[in-house]
């Protein structure tokens, strides 16, 4: 067996289980009326938060479990195979992702154990120049070997908030 036969076993064990989490916490749900607003899972959540979910993108130091993309997707495809609503993606994977990629050491040190123990619920956004959020002011910037952060059309690498910049965020409590 090749270690990605091994990797590929694994992530298979993974989706079952998360499967099989996820049904638990559906058949523990009340129904709802179609017209009712649609809130978080507060039973998946929970449980979600206490198996690692939330800390899955989150290095080992701020208490995550530094896996990869690989299982924060396994994970939002079962939520999205079971309508489970949680702050998932906006949490542990853009929120956590934005901090672990581009935060200080001291906003990781602050926020990065509370979204991964699912304490804190948090949020990213991608705002341009202006520091607004809107398809108008966003510019691309490339990513990629020497590219230095420059503007995808070219010219001096910009420093502070600027086209591609992660730069606001929103954290809050959890349940």
């Amino acid at each position: 067996m090749t270690e990605t036969d091994s990797d590929d076993d694994l992530r298979a064990q993974f989706r079952q289980s998360v499967r099989e989490v996820l049904q638990r916490a559906r058949g523990a749900r009340e129904p709802q009326p179609v017209w009712a607003p649609e809130q978080a899972d507060e039973l998946a959540v929970k449980q979600g938060a206490s198996l690692g979910w939330t800390g899955l993108l989150v290095e080992e130091r701020w208490g995550g479990a530094g896996a990869g993309m690989l299982e924060a997707i396994i994970v939002a495809e079962e939520l999205g195979a079971h309508l489970t609503s949680m702050p998932f993606v906006s949490s542990a994977v853009l929120a956590a992702t934005a901090l672990s990629a581009g935060g200080s050491a001291a906003q990781q040190e602050r926020w990065l154990p509370g979204l991964a123990s699912g304490e804190l619920a948090g949020g990213a956004a991608v705002t341009g120049s202006t520091g607004r959020i809107g398809l108008i002011d966003v510019q691309a910037v490339r990513a990629g070997r020497g590219c230095g952060g420059h503007p995808a059309g070219g010219g001096p690498p910009r420093r502070g908030p600027g086209p591609g910049a992660v730069h606001r965020g929103a954290l809050q409590r959890g349940p």
